[in-house]
């Protein structure tokens, strides 16, 4: 629909009515007298002097931006009026359709738009946007988008912009940029209240690369320290263990060095000025080399790597566990001794493992397993006790058991048997419950 348009010049009459030939506009902050710039053009690049000079008609071009104090006089200098006076639309709102070009990089079609500081235009995302983001209107040169940060402006990030939703971003002239309206300061929950908070971001190998990447799914954490704060996974990540970290999915993982096998802890981060949350894998289980800016964490398990690979797991939960488990312990002695289980290292952890006892004939001995801090010497006969009689010396015998048992912060447990007619032993461990940080 086509709409009437304003004159090209504005002409300023005097109490008769008769054109102010000669005469002046003068331009203040309103109720001030500090002198406030307009423009001979809507792009703001030509000044107009202070005061403005009518011609011989009484008119002149001129732009302006925001609210004025207006003083108008005659050409002999006497007052004609002294008001206050705002662009006609500072405060109207165009729209823009639907965004198209890039991800990072849209489009609009806003035709009033004229790049006054204050103007407003409101849109419906057509892409969702994967890091700072650009829109240009009318195939005019793009603008960048900002969006309130705790300490001002920031860039755009991963989902600000997401497809489907309506926006509204407001042109700022001493940004020469967009801001994005209605969105906040980044502000999480904190308080020891979220201490033990942690959802989601369940850890899984990935199909297309077991050896070295991982997949995390979307969810939320508490970051440790003595003030956690919420941090949120809106989607899920892949990250590749064997390259050096790198923010979002499908880049590296490593915190520093380069990886090898043992023991690896994966960690949800986060920076609190912009909110960006992604993750980190570090050989620390409590002090990973920090990304610049990343100043929250939190761990979200262990792994595992031998002979170069990830071993392959199934979470549920604070239970991990293994696909195809391994024997660990062969043998086990009459004397209580120290073993080390396929479990996390640098924390104590309660342990599944399965074990398997045979004998050739008469009594079956006693295989008992216990937890180190409970002590060397075996708190109870019926720890972790595997025991069968058989009636006749022909008559061989054989036992498997699951047992859940705790380790000490070295990945061992205690275990012994009593004298017996032992033929074979088999402890693996089928895998561990690991509390990730609500505890430890």
């Amino acid at each position: 629909m086509a709409s009437l348009l304003p004159t090209g010049e504005t002409t300023f009459l005097d109490a008769n009515g008769v054109p102010l030939a000669s005469g002046t506009v003068e331009f203040y902050i309103p109720g001030t007298t500090t002198p406030k710039d307009t423009w001979q053009n809507s792009a703001q690049t030509i000044l107009n002097p202070n005061p403005v000079t009518l011609d011989s008609a009484g008119r002149a071009i001129i732009y302006g931006s925001g609210s004025y104090r207006q003083v108008v006089k005659d050409s002999l200098g006497n007052l004609v009026w002294d008001q206050e006076t705002a662009e006609p639309n500072s405060g109207a709102v165009s729209f823009g359709g639907t965004s198209g070009g890039t991800a990072n990089a849209q489009t609009l079609s806003a035709s009033q738009f004229s790049y006054g500081d204050g103007q407003i235009i409101s849109f419906v995302a057509g892409l969702s946007n994967t890091g700072a983001t650009t829109i240009s209107v009318g195939g005019a040169a793009p603008i960048a988008v900002l969006k309130n940060g705790a300490s001002g402006p920031v860039a755009l990030a991963t989902g600000d912009l997401v497809a489907g939703n309506s926006y509204f971003i407001q042109y700022s002239a001493q940004l020469s940029a967009f801001q994005l309206l209605l969105s906040v300061a980044p502000s999480t929950p904190t308080g020891p209240f979220l201490r033990g908070y942690l959802w989601g971001l369940t850890l899984s190998n990935n199909a297309g690369d077991p050896t070295n990447s991982i997949d995390i799914t979307s969810g939320a954490t508490a970051s440790d320290g003595a003030t956690p704060a919420l941090m949120s996974l809106a989607s899920g990540l892949t990250k590749v263990a064997n390259v050096s970290w790198a923010v979002g999915t499908g880049n590296g993982w490593l915190d520093t060095g380069a990886i090898a096998d043992g023991w690896y802890y994966p960690y949800i981060i986060a920076r609190s000025d912009t909110g960006v949350v992604d993750s980190l894998l570090s050989l620390s289980a409590t002090a990973p080399t920090m990304p610049g800016s990343y100043d929250r964490k939190r761990r979200i398990g262990a792994l595992y790597r031998t002979a170069g690979s990830f071993i392959a797991f199934i979470q549920d939960g604070d239970f991990f566990e293994y696909k195809a488990p391994t024997a660990d312990i062969t043998a086990i002695l009459t004397t209580p001794t120290l073993r080390t289980i396929k479990v996390p290292t640098a924390f104590s952890v309660m342990a599944r493992i399965g074990v398997q006892i045979n004998n050739g004939a008469g009594v079956m001995p006693n295989a008992n397993h216990w937890d180190p801090s409970l002590g060397a010497s075996l708190p109870s006969a019926r720890t972790g006790v595997l025991q069968m009689f058989a009636n006749t010396a022909a008559f061989a015998q054989a036992m498997s058991l699951v047992l859940d048992v705790r380790t000490n912060s070295s990945g061992q447990i205690y275990n012994s048997q009593t004298a017996g007619t032992l033929t074979a032993y088999n402890l693996e461990t089928l895998g561990y419950f690991d509390s990730r940080g609500r505890v430890n």
